[in-house]
């Protein structure tokens, strides 16, 4: 095997240069290029470097910023890409992208004297070989035990320390890590793993008796089931199989149908043991990976990585699941490196990710563990079912609670630390000295002057848990800033973040389409339908209300509802919500339990109800009550759906059992989390299921989660129509016809075929498509190394172009819904109503002819005069003769207006033209109008 520079730099002689000659002025530079022993090398100044100087390149050591001398070399030529050279002596290996350092007059001598090295975090015998290296003898002193195995033997300290002058030292005192036990004592079990509470055993009992008896399938929790779920919490431990060994799952199903039998007594004991074990590979894996990683990798080989963790089994022995690991581990170093960073500084990280896996994994506590297995039961009923701890229960309460609000700044998790990811609220986060991206919060405290917890050991639960409160109090924020420097302590105010809160967002989009003038639309996102008991204002319809209002107040043309990200909650929010659109419709009907009869659910009247143009948009992300929410729109005829294929097709009605309060006797309700439950099913208005079909969109638009289609989970409810007897529709007069879909989605295709934005969307998905159809990937570095598509979740794309497309859509929309309701109010008398609506019509879509052709002859026939205006008539009715030459209608429309704008030649002309074109039936009727124009009269209907 190759020697790897990564590898060998520690135990070469660290040449130590206080001073260098003139005549050995260095150069710094970056390979960026290696082609066998030719390298060539960027530098932003090489004028001392010339052919057939005898150059040494040093390595620049990550971390200790030491340089190690790694190769001998010759100059060949200087050109403007940089300094080429000839390798002729190497102790390892030159890679693109290390630091090097050149010297154009062969090994330099050091001009001070030698100083002891840095030896803190080398292993003993790195330690031992750099100070032999300087004629100096290691003295070793056993210290307290390393926290982790991997840090066993590495030194913690040194006397004399580093940088002092070798000279008159003959020995260095080095204080090593003693051998770590065989379990930290960070890293024990939680003392609620060793024995299941009292709790977990009645919460795992009553949860198998809920299913049972209110899951509306009917099944029973039998051996099929129990096979299911311990399926489902092996792959929730262990998704890509490179932790347990076949003869573990083998050993774990020989229980797997005694897990009903076991539950009903409030038996945990398999989930334990199986968690145990989990444990022990882990540690396995965790040393496997170091191993690994040590040895290093061969891009060059042409090796396939299956990314379809469904279709492969469980590894046989140890040295098939070390083979598979071998491919995972390549795969995310190509995944992670770009040459931003030498390799062995990528191959650090990862295996850092490793070891933070494993100590978040010993740190799950009995609560969590209950979660992991109690929700594998739960779904092996269907994919919707799941129990949630206590922790994550109140943490889920307070998420869709409004008056909970985070700090204004979001976190990341990076190698066992959380950091400052991203700023949203600068007014929120701290006086004088606020938070920075990038600083790591390492303590938070509750209030002005609340003790400081450290967060090192907190799950992400108990860490999202301490930030949450009510808005506007206080929370302290230590942090070690990433500029540097001592902790500091923030005060910070709990502000609602207006990207991740639950609230619904609103924006009015001023839109122009073409030259035109601009039109505002009213762009809103539900991400879901919440609600707070304590406080009926704070809700989506609350806060609906109030944005309705607002876009009246501004005259919004058209309102756009977004629901691609929407996940459902209340179903009383649902038609409150609706009470705005479809104010005391049939909206939904609902079947709940396994035996009652199907109830039809009616829209809550709404005093400030929106009349207007409606648009909704919808995902594959779109489910349960939101879906109801789309359904009820379309059946009504409502408004038009934009976006996905179709959505999840959720149509589940899920129970909220709190599990402390049911089990309740007497005593106060416990904390013991909830389980949810499907007990019922949701139809459309029409009797068509929700469940497994959804909501199809009126006019569809590409997306990567259009492509990446779900497939049905092995217990995933089936679906069947009802018959409805007593519901209602009553169609909008804006009904959407096909004849209509069609036309917007011509339109819409011919504007995507010239956009950027689209077109990048498209290569993206085709990308997926391929790579998803593989379950396969290369790990060769040319193909792999750059690029991203290799990912089996693609990446995320821009909306921006999304939107503006939908916006387009709209207007094209409400361009059809203002004509018909401009004909409407025409024919009914209301004339300026009427000229309104097909001015906004055409202003909506500046091309459409039809709507240009009502506008032009309302203006040039308008039975009030003072509406009347020919000149603009004339403007109109030329555009739509324009658009549609072959249509007599709108050159009979010219004619008239040309006449009501006193240009009677010209109308005579156009009339000929009219009549030459128009039905035999219309020629007889319009012929008098000859007569009128050639006598300077203006039109008048018979």
């Amino acid at each position: 095997m190759a020697q790897r520079i990564g590898r060998i730099l520690i135990s070469v002689v660290l040449l130590q240069y206080s001073a260098i000659s003139l005549a050995q002025e260095a150069i710094d530079g970056r390979v960026s290029r290696v082609d066998g022993k030719a390298i060539v090398i960027e530098a932003e100044s090489a004028a001392n470097v010339k052919q057939g100087d005898k150059v040494n390149v040093f390595v620049i050591i990550p971390g200790l910023d030491e340089r190690a001398d790694v190769a001998d070399a010759k100059v060949t030529r200087k050109d403007s890409v940089g300094v080429h050279a000839e390798i002729v002596r190497s102790s390892g290996t030159v890679k693109v992208g290390h630091r090097v350092t050149i010297l154009a007059t062969g090994r330099p001598a050091p001009t001070d004297p030698l100083v002891i090295p840095n030896l803190v975090g080398m292993t003993a015998t790195e330690a031992k070989t750099a100070l032999e290296e300087l004629g100096l003898q290691a003295t070793f002193v056993a210290g307290p035990p390393a926290r982790t195995p991997d840090k066993s033997f590495t030194i913690q300290s040194q006397d004399p320390t580093a940088g002092a002058p070798v000279s008159g030292v003959q020995s260095v005192q080095v204080t090593i890590l003693a051998e770590a036990v065989s379990r930290p004592p960070q890293m024990r079990l939680a003392s609620s793993l060793d024995i299941p509470t009292e709790e977990d055993r009645r919460s795992i009992r009553e949860i198998v008796r809920l299913l049972e008896e209110q899951h509306v399938s009917g099944r029973m929790f039998d051996d099929e089931a129990s096979r299911e779920a311990l399926r489902l919490f092996l792959e929730n431990l262990d998704p890509w199989k490179i932790y347990f060994l076949k003869s573990d799952v083998d050993q774990f199903s020989r229980l797997g149908d005694k897990i009903d039998d076991t539950t009903k007594q409030g038996d945990l004991r398999l989930p334990y043991a199986i968690f145990e074990s989990f444990l022990r590979r882990l540690d396995e894996r965790t040393e496997m990976v170091r191993e690994l990683v040590s040895q290093g990798f061969d891009f060059t080989i042409d090796e396939q990585l299956s990314t379809d963790n469904k279709s492969i089994s469980y590894a046989a022995t140890r040295n098939e699941v070390r083979d598979r690991l071998r491919k995972r581990l390549k795969f995310e170093l190509l995944k992670m490196s770009r040459g931003e960073m030498p390799l062995p500084v990528y191959e650090e990280l990862l295996v850092k990710r490793f070891e933070t896996f494993r100590q978040g994994m010993y740190a799950v506590n009995g609560e969590e563990l209950l979660q992991r297995f109690a929700s594998a039961i739960c779904k092996a009923f269907d994919p919707n079912c799941h129990y949630s701890s206590p922790a994550f229960s109140r943490l889920a309460r307070r998420a869709t609670t409004k008056k909970q609000s985070q700090p204004g700044f979001r976190l990341r998790a990076l190698d066992g630390a959380i950091f400052v990811r991203s700023i949203d609220s600068k007014e929120s986060t701290g006086g004088k000295s606020r938070l920075s991206v990038g600083d790591r919060i390492i303590g938070i405290g509750e209030g002005a002057d609340g003790p400081i917890e450290a967060v090192d050991g907190l799950s992400g639960f108990a860490i999202l848990e301490r930030l949450y409160g009510n808005e506007g109090t206080p929370v302290q924020i230590q942090v070690l800033p990433a500029s540097g420097g001592p902790p500091i302590v923030h005060m910070v105010n709990r502000t609602r973040n207006e990207q991740d809160n639950a609230t619904v967002r609103a924006v009015v989009v001023e839109h122009r389409v073409g030259q035109g003038d601009p039109f505002p639309i009213g762009y809103l996102e539900i991400p879901t339908f919440y609600t707070d008991s304590s406080n009926p204002e704070e809700s989506a319809s609350g806060d609906f209300s109030r944005i309705i209002k607002e876009f009246q107040r501004q005259s919004v043309a058209i309102i756009v509802v977004d629901l691609r990200r929407n996940f459902g909650s209340s179903s009383v929010e649902i038609l409150n919500v609706l009470g705005y659109f479809l104010p005391g419709q049939s909206v939904v009907a609902l079947s709940h339990g396994r035996d009652r009869a199907v109830i039809t659910e009616t829209s809550i009247v709404q005093s400030d109800a929106w009349d207007g143009p409606l648009v909704v948009l919808t995902s594959r992300q779109t489910s349960a009550a939101a879906e109801v929410f789309a359904a009820a729109i379309q059946d009504h005829s409502r408004g038009l759906i934009i976006g996905d294929d179709v959505t999840r097709g959720q149509g589940a009605i899920r129970d909220y059992v709190d599990l402390g309060r049911q089990l309740k006797s007497g005593v106060a309700a416990l904390d013991l989390g909830s389980v949810t439950i499907t007990a019922g099913l949701a139809y459309r208005v029409s009797g068509a299921a929700l469940q497994g079909r959804g909501v199809a969109a009126d006019v569809v638009l590409p997306t990567l989660s259009s492509v990446m289609t779900e497939t049905m989970a092995p217990m995933a409810l089936p679906y069947s129509d009802a018959n409805i007897g007593d519901a209602k529709i009553n169609p909008s007069r804006d009904k959407i016809t096909q004849k209509l879909r069609d036309e917007l989605h011509k339109k819409s295709l011919a504007r995507r075929q010239n956009s950027s934005g689209f077109a990048r969307l498209q290569n993206e998905i085709e990308q997926y498509r391929y790579w998803h159809s593989k379950n396969t990937v290369s790990l060769l570095s040319r193909t792999t190394a750059s690029d991203s598509s290799l990912r089996k979740t693609p990446p995320t794309s821009g909306i921006d172009f999304y939107l503006e497309e939908v916006y387009s859509i709209a207007s094209d929309y409400l361009s059809h819904v203002e004509l018909n309701r401009a004909n409407e109010n025409y024919a009914s008398k209301q004339y300026s109503d009427a000229i309104e609506q097909y001015q906004l019509s055409v202003a909506a879509d500046p091309d459409h002819a039809e709507a240009r052709y009502r506008l032009a002859w309302a203006l040039a026939t308008c039975p009030q005069q003072n509406v009347r205006d020919g000149a603009l008539a004339v403007d109109h009715a030329r555009r739509a003769t324009e658009l549609a030459p072959d249509d007599w209608r709108f050159r009979f429309a010219l004619s008239i207006g040309l006449a009501e704008n006193g240009d009677f030649e010209s109308a005579l002309e156009e009339l000929d033209r009219t009549l030459q074109a128009a039905p035999e039936k219309q020629r007889t009727s319009y012929e008098y109008l000859r007569e009128r124009f050639q006598n300077s009269q203006p039109f008048a209907s018979r």
